[in-house]
């Protein structure tokens, strides 16, 4: 009995290794489910996240506390309300949670949030240097530039931004790049307008360099051809 288990999941491990999640997702459910093992709950997690079922995918890792597959998850799932609120609650330190939560709060539908939450969140990852706490600062900075109350809260958005520029270190053209184009959109907004063209030159000059790099990427492309264009507007 032992050893045709462990026929069975090696042939499941292999479904999934070879790619062939229709194949596996199927397999699995021939088994009824409250007679799965954890390991089948775990493959079928995966499975259905391959196959893009996010919601399936997530309401399984959560039953199984597969902390990574939730936190793969949760970008795909930011503008469902009650599961994002069950990542918090399950990862609470998670810097990809906190990230799918603070773009969430930009949108204009979105109202559920604590401004003071996302600061502390931000003072405990510290300046680390995981690209997921960096990135959370960056998108608290774009927070306040989209619904900040006070012209003040631009300028501790561009704060933000700046220290965000030196984490990103000399490489991460593509998230330098994209920092700059906000910081030309604040500098805009409080009609800072040298500083805003210069912000802009430095996004179209790092988007050129990255879309040099990665000359397969047509969406680079358009990223440097669309700084360019605000650059020469200005």
């Amino acid at each position: 009995m032992v050893h045709s288990k462990m026929n069975k999941l090696g042939r499941l491990q292999l479904l999934y290794s070879q790619g062939r999640m229709v194949e596996l997702k199927e397999t699995i459910c021939l088994t009824p489910e409250k007679k799965r093992t954890l390991e089948e709950k775990r493959l079928l997690a995966w499975a259905l996240y391959r196959l893009k079922d996010y919601q399936g995918s997530f309401d399984l890792a959560v039953e199984i506390n597969n902390i990574e597959l939730i936190s793969q998850i949760i970008s795909h799932i930011t503008k469902d309300n009650d599961r994002l609120m069950k990542a918090l609650e399950m990862c609470p330190d998670n810097p990809s949670v906190w990230n799918a939560y603070v773009i969430r709060a930009r949108d204009l539908d979105f109202k559920t949030f604590c401004m003071k939450k996302f600061f502390e969140k931000d003072d405990e990852f510290g300046e680390s240097e995981e690209i997921g706490a960096i990135n959370f600062r960056n998108n608290l900075a774009r927070l306040l530039l989209a619904k900040g109350t006070h012209y003040k809260d631009i300028w501790v958005a561009l704060g933000l931004w700046n220290s965000v520029l030196i984490r990103y270190g000399k490489e991460n053209y593509h998230h330098r790049a994209a920092v700059c184009y906000w910081m030309h959109q604040a500098y805009s907004e409080i009609g800072e307008m040298n500083l805003a063209k210069e912000m802009a030159r430095q996004s179209a000059e790092l988007w050129e360099i990255q879309s040099k790099r990665d000359p397969q990427n047509l969406e680079f492309q358009k990223k440097y051809e669309n700084a360019l264009k605000i650059y020469q507007g200005l």
